[in-house]
């Protein structure tokens, strides 16, 4: 599954990686600016996957844990 914002980010399932994404593109090897380490059958939409996302953060030039709320 995909799904797009009005902001252009994608939030995806990436078979390549095993995780949910939230990417610009909606490409396995694009940049990535956050991941969500569940299954698939875990939608980062439900409420018990607000925790659990890494957010990369620029400064720091690394993914950092964060609670993201998907809605």
């Amino acid at each position: 599954p995909a799904f797009t914002s009005a902001s252009g980010y994608y939030l995806f399932w990436s078979r390549l990686f095993a995780d949910w994404k939230i990417a610009e593109r909606l490409d396995e090897e694009g940049l990535c600016t956050a991941y969500h380490d569940a299954d698939s059958n875990s939608p980062p939409w439900l409420r018990n996957a607000q925790t659990g996302w890494s957010v990369w953060t620029s400064h720091l030039r690394a993914f950092e844990p964060c609670v993201l709320v998907v809605r």
